[in-house]
């Protein structure tokens, strides 16, 4: 039961577009990287913490660039 899981985690939906995803996590995951910066050289009380909201794109980016590595060009969704 649990390789049936792991192999539908890691197997790409071909009806999803992992490249816009990959662009909003990524944004995401930048935006987190300013919050955290800004919290780390104390520019501003009011951003202490505020980091954490956006931070767990950073392994979900990680996990979707895997998945649009495995997914072969000709399956990938076309944007129009």
């Amino acid at each position: 039961m649990s390789s049936n899981v792991v192999s539908r985690l890691l197997t790409p939906d071909p009806a999803l577009n992992y490249g816009f995803i990959a662009v909003i996590y990524g944004i995401l995951s930048i935006i987190a990287a300013i919050l955290f910066a800004l919290q780390w050289f104390e520019v501003s009380e009011a951003v202490r913490g505020f980091w954490l909201v956006p931070a767990p794109t950073i392994p979900a980016l990680m996990w979707v660039l895997f998945l649009r590595s495995r997914q072969p060009a000709a399956e990938r969704p076309k944007t129009e």
